[in-house]
């Protein structure tokens, strides 16, 4: 697993981590639920033990610019009754300047762990590790000071543990134009081409080339940023017939706006053409995240598989952040319309709210809750999730302290086969650089 290598090498070489303002947290927790399976019926308790890291890294020079972060996670179930498993999210994002404003490499890395059925509740065993790579070249032309000219070329890999039908090899080749409108302002044309070839481990898996092509303002000022891109894609697979391919608009926006300098105000929307990879892409960690005094619950559950869908997507969050308080809210509204699996189609509406109070030095609490509608078009079914928890963190010294956690999870799901709920408890010892 390469995203571990990266936490491990900032362990193992403190000097190359100091350089590179690399911050870490290794721990052990121990966590019990009442019901582990999720079960409507049969509930089994079970007590899990589980070594884990997380770590930040940056690194910005006139050659080099790298962002890491993520966790990870080795969980054991007591009784026996499931396999031990590992679990985390990582995203990597780098780049090497081969010839300084000219030709550049680039290399993206998000490894999460996700369901194996979709369907099923989250339980040990249906989860899975799923990896996506990008990586390749760019050359950068400027014929005028107000314009550039990049040429990509761009090599992905897609794998997953269980569900192979999403393994397989990407090669890309795109051609961008931007003008510098202003200096906060910037205009693109942009065409993108993509080669996707499967392992076809899975029936019915197809290859296809994909085509994009869109016009993208940016704008970053003190208080907004914000990115509009409108065009359309085009899907040609290579094995079908001519009225199974696609021609579908993209429309993506997204706007940051500090309200205060402790206040900002996220929204986005989007209509598109998507898949797993790029939803592995979009939901991968951020390093800004990695400070944050309580963590969020997942508002995009995942379906890895090879299949393309239609996607329109609104989302709102606001958050608030002083030395003493950290608040944060989201809503979201995600309708999926899959071109092969229509199984899998869905319409979901979320929520999520996290609260934290610093109260001193060494005490920290926090409470958090989401709610969750997830519709199933084809099959008529409807689950409602919700979650609610408590979090305590204790700080002994600067760089040692205990978590201990209280949450209950529930499913009210029209197929009461899928009804469930489980109270959980989890206390961590960590040690923090």
């Amino acid at each position: 697993m390469r995203m571990l290598a990266v936490a491990l090498a900032g362990l193992l070489f403190p000097a190359w981590a100091s350089a590179s303002r690399l911050n870490y947290r290794v721990g052990m927790s121990v966590g019990h639920s009442d019901n582990i399976a999720r079960s409507p019926t049969t509930p089994v308790a079970a007590t899990v033990l589980a070594p884990w890291v997380g770590f930040a890294l940056t690194e910005l020079t006139d050659r080099w610019s790298v962002q890491a972060t993520g966790d990870l996670e080795h969980r054991r179930y007591s009784g026996g009754h499931f396999d031990s498993e590992t679990r985390g999210r990582v995203g990597v994002r780098a780049a090497w300047q081969w010839v300084p404003q000219r030709l550049s490499w680039s290399f993206e890395d998000v490894l999460s762990d996700q369901p194996v059925n979709s369907f099923a509740a989250d339980q040990p065993g249906n989860r899975q590790l799923a990896n996506v790579l990008v990586t390749g070249p760019t050359l950068a032309l400027r014929p005028s000071p107000t314009m550039r000219l990049l040429g990509e070329l761009r090599y992905v890999n897609t794998h997953a543990e269980k569900s192979t039908e999403f393994n397989g090899d990407r090669f890309g080749l795109n051609v961008r134009s931007l003008w510098q409108l202003r200096p906060d302002r910037e205009l693109s044309a942009n065409m993108e081409s993509t080669d996707l070839h499967f392992d076809q481990s899975a029936t019915g898996t197809r290859d296809y080339r994909r085509y994009d092509a869109f016009l993208r303002f940016s704008q970053r000022g003190s208080r907004l940023e914000g990115v509009v891109d409108a065009g359309r894609s085009w899907l040609r697979y290579a094995d079908s017939a001519r009225d199974s391919n696609l021609s579908v608009p993209a429309l993506r926006v997204r706007a940051n706006l500090d309200l205060t300098d402790s206040t900002r105000l996220e929204l986005r929307a989007t209509r598109q053409a998507s898949d797993a990879a790029q939803d592995l892409i979009d939901s991968a960690p951020r390093v800004e995240d990695y400070a944050l005094p309580i963590g969020l619950p997942d508002l995009r559950p995942g379906v890895v598989s090879a299949d393309v869908y239609r996607e329109r997507l609104a989302g709102a969050g606001i958050a608030h952040r002083t030395q003493s308080y950290y608040v944060r809210a989201d809503v979201l509204s995600r309708e999926l319309d899959y071109q092969r699996e229509q199984a899998q189609d869905q319409n979901t509406d979320g929520w999520r709210l996290a609260v934290s109070r610093q109260a001193n030095a060494r005490l920290g609490l926090g409470a958090f809750a989401s709610g969750e509608e997830r519709r199933y078009l084809a099959g008529g079914r409807t689950d409602r999730d919700g979650q609610v928890g408590l979090n305590l963190q204790w700080r002994w010294t600067r760089r040692l302290g205990i978590t201990l956690e209280l949450s209950r999870t529930e499913r009210d799901s029209s197929d009461p086969a899928q009804s469930y709920t489980d109270r959980r408890v989890l206390f961590s010892l960590s040690y923090v650089r």
